[in-house]
């Protein structure tokens, strides 16, 4: 499997939907990173917490999470937080991938909903 199908949503809209080759966001634990193939879990997200999605296609996309939930299992990973807002570049990193290249463009992408 080359890619994973990626649902990120808050209560009024899905903030991005895409096939992702890799996603990072912060847990109580820690950070955690999901490749295509990755064993079923469930975890939950930071508030102030990076998550971040390397698309298919296109640059590197990045949020901050508030209270929510991770759900992966064979249809994809689902990310529903009370709030997901978009990172600005150069912004102050609090979490996920710290071997991520921070050069890389955030925000653009296929995004969804009317927001």
């Amino acid at each position: 499997m080359d890619s994973l199908h990626v649902v990120l949503a808050v209560p009024e809209r899905v903030v991005w939907s895409g096939g992702a080759r890799f996603v990072a966001v912060r847990t109580p634990a820690g950070d955690l990173g999901v490749l295509p193939g990755h064993a079923p879990l469930v975890a939950l997200t930071v508030p102030g917490g990076a998550l971040t999605v390397r698309p298919v296609e296109g640059p590197e996309l990045r949020w901050e999470t508030g209270e929510g939930v991770l759900h992966l299992d064979r249809d994809g990973l689902r990310v529903l937080a009370d709030t997901i807002t978009e990172r600005k570049a150069g912004g102050p990193d609090r979490g996920a991938d710290p071997s991520a290249d921070r050069s890389a463009g955030s925000g653009a992408g296929r995004s969804t909903g009317d927001g």
